[in-house]
């Protein structure tokens, strides 16, 4: 009768981790799945996504950055966006070149902040931030 009992508790424990052990292994699959849509999710928003408004803002931290407002002229325009930035090089009529680098507040959400990286050596030195400027 003991040899019964002690057979039917150790089948119940390898039952039991087994139950344990695919609870584990479904709960790793949901995490690895939300993991997944969220790299969709920063790859759409960041790099997919129509960017007029991110340019908007950097045109527009170029103006206050070289002075000229909007009568400033762009002689050429790169840009390169990332996972985590978007950098805009613009070359000005007789200002120069100037780098902008828009980031995120946070990687996936939040408000988009531009600055300038680079300027001529010449130019001076205003509030070149405009994150809460529309």
């Amino acid at each position: 009768m003991f040899a019964t009992f002690a057979a039917g508790c150790w089948r119940a424990r390898i039952v039991r981790r087994r139950v344990q052990r695919v609870r584990r292994r479904q709960a790793f699959q949901w995490f690895t799945i939300l993991v997944l849509v969220l790299c969709v999710w920063t790859a759409y928003a960041n790099v997919l996504s129509d960017d007029a408004d991110i340019r908007a803002k950097a045109r527009n931290t170029v103006n206050l950055a070289a002075g000229c407002g909007d009568d400033c002229k762009v002689e050429s325009l790169r840009g390169d966006r990332g996972m985590l930035e978007e950098r805009i090089e613009y070359d000005l009529v007789k200002r120069g070149r100037y780098v902008v680098v828009c980031r995120r507040a946070f990687i996936v959400a939040g408000d988009h902040a531009c600055e300038v990286t680079e300027r001529p050596a010449s130019s001076p030195n205003p509030t070149t931030s405009t994150s809460a400027r529309r």
